[in-house]
C-alpha cells in the first residue's frame, strides 16, 4: 500500500483537486494499491488518517510501505515537516518520499533530514514508479533519473529526468477522490473545480518555483485530452494580462 499525501496548504474553503498526487497515482500499475489523503479537506486529521492506515496495514497482507508527500514552499512545507517527522518517529519502517517544488529546488537540505528517505525531483510520474523498483530490490537507486537518495547517510542527487507534456501520462483518476467535495462556488457558478491543461510556463518570473524547476517552457496537452475530461470546461485567465504562471487553467462548472 502506498499513501499519496497532500499536506495542508490552504484553508478548506480554498481547496482544489490534489492534481499532483493524482498524477502519481494514475501512473501506477494496477497491481499496486494506493490511496490519496488530502490535508486540505475539511474535518480531516491528516496524521490520524495516515497512522490509522499504517496500523491497519500491519494487520493485513498489504502493509503501508511508502508515504509519498507533495511539498511546495510556504504553508505546505510548514505542514509537511512535522507530519513527516511524526510518521518517521513512530513508524521508522515506513519510507517517506517527498516530491514537488520544495525538494526539487532544495534537494540537499531535505535529504539531510532524518525523516525523508527519498526525494523525487522534477516531474515525478516515471521517477516514482522506478523508485518502487528500487525499494523492491529490482533496481539500483543510482540508475533512476530524477531521484534523490542517501548513500551511507550522505545525499546523492541523480541526473535530471527530461520532462514531458501531459499527453505522455494517464489522465487524472477522478474516481479515486470525492469529486463533489471539491466543486465549490466561485463567480463562474455554484460548482467549480480547477483543471490544468499544461505543464510549465513560458514566462520568466523570478519569484516563481515553476521557472526554477522547468525553465521558461510550457507544454500543452492535446485538445482531445482536454475535451475528454469528465466536466464541462471553459478556459480562463488570471486577472492580469498574463496567464496563471503554473498552468493554463479551466474552471469546471458541472
Amino acid at each position: 500500500m502506498i499513501l499519496l499525501v497532500n499536506p495542508r496548504s490552504t484553508k478548506p474553503k480554498n481547496r482544489r483537486f490534489p492534481l499532483s498526487v493524482m498524477a502519481i497515482g494514475a501512473s501506477l500499475p494496477s497491481g499496486i494499491t494506493w490511496e490519496i489523503l488530502d490535508g486540505n479537506l475539511p474535518g480531516l486529521a491528516l496524521y490520524d488518517a495516515i497512522t490509522a492506515r499504517i496500523e491497519a496495514g500491519r494487520r493485513s497482507d498489504d502493509p503501508v510501505k511508502v508515504v509519498a508527500m507533495t511539498v511546495m514552499p510556504g504553508p505546505q512545507l510548514v505542514s509537511a515537516v512535522p507530519l513527516a517527522r511524526q510518521i518517521k518517529e513512530h513508524y521508522p519502517e515506513v519510507l517517506i518520499v517527498w516530491g514537488g517544488y520544495f525538494p526539487s529546488l532544495y534537494p540537499t537540505p531535505v535529504l539531510t533530514t532524518r525523516y525523508v528517505d527519498f526525494i523525487v525531483s522534477g516531474q515525478g510520474e516515471r521517477t516514482f514508479l522506478e523508485l518502487l523498483d528500487v525499494i523492491d530490490g529490482r533496481r539500483e537507486p543510482a540508475s533512476v533519473p530524477g531521484l534523490g537518495w542517501k548513500k551511507n547517510g550522505e545525499p546523492v542527487l541523480n541526473a535530471e529526468r527530461p520532462w514531458l507534456g501531459p499527453d505522455a501520462f494517464p489522465a487524472p483518476p477522478y474516481d479515486k477522490i470525492d469529486v463533489d467535495s471539491y466543486l465549490l462556488p466561485t463567480f463562474f457558478g455554484k460548482r467549480n473545480g480547477v483543471y490544468q491543461a499544461s505543464i510549465g510556463c513560458p514566462y520568466s518570473c523570478n519569484f516563481c518555483g515553476v521557472i526554477a524547476a522547468f525553465g521558461s517552457v510550457e507544454k500543452f496537452e492535446s485538445p482531445a485530452r482536454t475535451e475528454a475530461t469528465p466536466f464541462t470546461s471553459t478556459t480562463t485567465t488570471s486577472s492580469s494580462k498574463k496567464r496563471m504562471p503554473r498552468n493554463s487553467v479551466s474552471e469546471l462548472d458541472g
